[in-house]
């Protein structure tokens, strides 16, 4: 039989300041969603992020852990591959780089691409 193991919830803060109404202060909290995955990894490692349906029916089902792992690894790849990917970088020719432009089915990829790419700092539109 297995214990499963409870929830713990982030404390999402959205605010600049991390002081409350009250003049008691609070932990930073979760500014945003590679925030809340890397939470969740921590806190929450083996719960239900998501479950992938493919067009053969066939399901996946992703943990916190794993999809933090999935980010991870996706900034590593774009970092390692896409010269001056971040914003203030040039490139060697002294030109500012490009957009970047994701061609994705609508999956769980899509998502991992566009958190990592928050992640590392570029920005999303």
């Amino acid at each position: 039989m297995s214990v499963k193991s409870s929830f713990i919830r982030p404390y999402i803060n959205l605010s600049e300041s991390n002081i409350l109404t009250n003049g008691e202060t609070h932990p930073p909290g979760i500014r945003n969603f590679p925030d809340l995955i890397r939470f969740n990894a921590i806190h929450n490692p083996n719960h239900l992020f998501c479950v992938q349906l493919s067009s053969d029916q066939k399901e996946t089902r992703i943990t916190f852990l794993e999809i933090a792992h999935a980010v991870e690894e996706c900034c590593t790849w774009l970092l390692s591959h896409i010269k001056g990917i971040r914003e203030n970088e040039r490139l060697a020719d002294g030109e500012k780089n490009k957009p970047i432009a994701i061609f994705l089915e609508s999956d769980v990829s899509l998502l991992i691409y566009l958190t990592a790419l928050v992640t590392i700092h570029v920005p999303v539109r």
